[in-house]
């Protein structure tokens, strides 16, 4: 097969209906050939070669069954991305109704479902059951634009979009009943703020609320106008666009709801030079969002890649080293600083030059192009698929791997499970 996938951890959540240390053939992933795998809170979703989306684990909705064996879902064809809340430690996370998807068409249309109490998810529903379109007039872009990428916050959704020279009809979502309807649709994408692009153009847009602030509507970050983007990456908290030329932007909340001893947005120490706060007055505002700032680190160079969880970041460079910045707490920055505000060199075996990576709680994963995969991290909050190592930095996971044929194209991780997906070499 042209694709393999590798599952480890916890029973039900793996798709193996079996507890595994250490990563095992996914006979989905040969019957379906896995193109993708993104994971939440004790689920997974996966994107196949055909554009169909699979679930298996927790649903979106917490009230509603799960599911031990991937399920696809048929609302969902013709799909060339997916993105859902990241799995992570947060205040009242225990009483959390669910968590957030989306899903981008080939032709640039968006699905989105879950929690939508902050509007994110662009429905008016609080509660979306199913994958829903969102029409493009009613979440606030042109018809002519297209959808190309979309990555889901705890609260939050960043999209990106590119102007079509195609005709509105081809693409997914263009229309909504509301224009015929006394021009409703276009009144909505008034309400948003966000105004379209030209042809060939790009931007990126947000809503919802990042962690405090009431929620936003729909508005574009002008920072980020026709940046040529390789990928767009949601933390709970906070958010990463890197461009094709490797430029790593960050935007959102500098501390989350927990107040992480790192900054999340890797600019340094959120706190120096700020006003000290006078509590006898009562507790401040709610801080607004920070804008996207390019993230400048002579250190660690152009990014290839970058994930998100809850209260970390890490970073992959063009030459094979990893980065990390954010909260410490569990070692989950696999490196001995305390407070990292800035990206800092994760310590990894001399020769070991590391592809591709992702974080989950205080865990942390990452592996090699032949399918080395190491370690860290673990050690506090839940733990989690990293802890019991007795190790603070990375260690590496001893397994049989793959042939040689093959090479690791992504890392997948939640709290108890992960994931390695291996493409065949030209």
């Amino acid at each position: 097969p042209d694709v393999l996938a590798y599952a480890w951890g916890s029973a039900q959540l793996t798709g193996l209906s079996r507890a595994c240390a250490k990563p095992t053939l996914l006979p989905f992933s040969v019957e379906k050939q896995v193109k993708h795998i993104c994971c939440a809170e004790d689920a997974t979703l996966a994107l196949t070669m055909d554009g169909q989306v699979f679930h298996w684990g927790r649903c979106w909705l917490r009230h509603e069954p799960a599911s031990d064996a991937p399920r696809c879902l048929p609302e969902l064809r013709d799909i060339s991305a997916i993105s859902c809340s990241p799995s992570g430690y947060y205040h009242n996370r225990r009483r959390s109704i669910g968590y957030c998807c989306a899903a981008v068409t080939r032709t640039g249309g968006l699905y989105t479902w879950g929690p939508n109490f902050s509007g994110a998810l662009l429905h008016e529903e609080r509660l979306v059951s199913r994958p829903t379109l969102v029409p493009s007039l009613r979440g606030g872009w042109a018809a002519a634009e297209r959808v190309t990428h979309a990555a889901c916050g705890l609260d939050f959704l960043a999209i990106a979009l590119r102007a079509s020279r195609r005709a509105p009809s081809e693409i997914d979502g263009a229309t909504l009943d509301g224009v015929a309807n006394g021009g409703q649709g276009e009144a909505l994408a008034g309400r948003s703020g966000a105004g379209a692009c030209a042809n060939g153009v790009s931007r990126v847009l947000s809503c919802g609320s990042f962690v405090f602030e009431p929620p936003h509507a729909l508005k574009e970050w002008e920072e980020l106008r026709d940046l040529s983007l390789r990928s767009l990456v949601a933390g709970s908290f906070h958010c990463c666009a890197l461009s094709t030329r490797g430029e790593l932007y960050t935007f959102g909340d500098t501390r989350g709801r927990d107040i992480s001893n790192g900054n999340l947005l890797g600019h340094g120490d959120p706190e120096e030079g700020a006003a000290a706060v006078n509590w006898a007055e009562g507790p401040p505002e709610p801080a607004l969002p920070r804008p996207p700032r390019r993230l400048q680190s002579a250190a660690m160079g152009p990014v290839t890649e970058v994930s998100c969880t809850t209260y970390a970041t890490l970073a992959l460079s063009v030459d094979g080293r990893a980065f990390s910045w954010g909260d410490s707490d569990g070692n989950a920055l696999g490196h001995a600083s305390r407070e990292c505000h800035t990206p800092t060199l994760v310590p990894m075996p001399a020769g070991t030059r590391v592809a591709h990576g992702d974080l989950s709680y205080t865990n942390a994963a990452v592996a090699t192009d032949d399918g080395r995969c190491f370690v860290w991290g673990g050690n506090s909050w839940d733990g989690g698929i990293a802890q019991g190592r007795n190790a603070s930095g990375p260690t590496e996971i001893k397994w049989s791997g793959v042939p040689d044929c093959y090479q690791c194209s992504s890392v997948a991780l939640s709290h108890q499970h992960g994931y390695l997906i291996f493409h065949k070499k030209p």
